[in-house]
């Protein structure tokens, strides 16, 4: 039996203990969060009697073997470390943490104690998602260029300030959306060549173009990496009003395009059309997607 922990009383937090309550393997026993009272509440959809506590104390608690992080990314770092050293078992939300260097003492940590630690990436697992991931491995149209665009309007009067708008805390549209992407695009150890990347924030109305490495930049970011192909990529939080993922496969025998653009989730209403040259015509092919929870 898994005795599991949540560190965090968010949505990521909420959606787990849904999954937690379908897998007869899986006993939720203690959340741990800085907001007692929001754990407590998101705790009643699981049971009355689930212990809450602060994080610290679930962290060093010997009533779990199992972690799920649903924090801050800029916190994670040093909640991972000590339950490694721990050797507990952790699943993470995304992203794991904000910088390369910590990603690789993390790693050192994970070796020397074995545990396990899977990091969250659902869209995976979303049937287009994997559909297009397949048909990149398949390659019958002889692809030269992948294009992805993923926008998301923000109405910055209205969205309430947390550590999603922020960068330099892990949020933003590089860590938010391309961090997915990447996951899903090269899921193994794969060595990229970064042909380009600009990213911008906005301030007083006015996109302001920035560099990379800047921890303002959160409201638009594009890049172009080489691997077997090229890959384009468009990111923003600040579109308006074309929303939603679009997804292009472009070769030498044709052109693929996934979409769903004006729908209400980032996670359904997909339409892939192929497009073919069949002589002098152009042939056209739909496939719908099923709406998934």
């Amino acid at each position: 039996m898994n005795k599991v922990a949540i560190l965090g009383s968010g949505k990521s937090a909420e959606n787990f203990i849904k999954a937690i309550k379908l897998n007869s393997d899986f006993k939720l026993v203690q959340i741990g969060s800085r907001n007692k009272n929001r754990a407590k509440k998101i705790s009643t959809n699981y049971s009355n009697n689930i212990e809450i506590n602060s994080i610290n104390k679930v962290i060093e608690s010997k009533k779990n073997n199992l972690v799920i992080v649903c924090l801050p990314a800029s916190i994670q770092f040093e909640v991972i470390k000590k339950l490694f050293k721990l050797n507990k078992n952790v699943i993470c939300e995304k992203p794991f943490v904000i910088n390369y260097i910590d990603s690789t003492k993390l790693l050192k940590n994970w070796k020397k104690f074995k545990p396990i630690c899977l990091i969250n990436y659902c869209y995976n697992f979303l049937e287009p998602l994997e559909f297009f991931s397949k048909e990149i491995q398949k390659n019958k149209i002889n692809i030269h260029t992948v294009n992805i665009s993923w926008k998301v309007s923000n109405n910055s009067k209205i969205v309430r300030p947390n550590w999603k708008n922020k960068r330099n805390m892990g949020g933003g549209v590089l860590y938010n959306f391309s961090s997915h992407l990447l996951n899903l695009l090269f899921p193994k150890k794969t060595k990229l060549k970064i042909l380009s990347s600009e990213q911008y924030y906005l301030k007083n109305k006015r996109i302001k173009r920035i560099e990379t490495n800047d921890n303002k930049a959160d409201k638009i970011c594009s890049f172009t990496l080489k691997n077997k192909f090229i890959y384009n990529f468009f990111l923003s939080t600040i579109s308006n009003p074309t929303l939603g993922i679009k997804m292009e496969l472009i070769g030498t025998k044709g052109t693929r395009v996934m979409s769903n653009f004006n729908s209400d989730s980032p996670t359904n209403g997909f339409i892939m059309k192929s497009y073919f040259k069949a002589g002098n015509k152009i042939k056209i092919t739909d496939i719908k997607f099923n709406k998934k929870k």
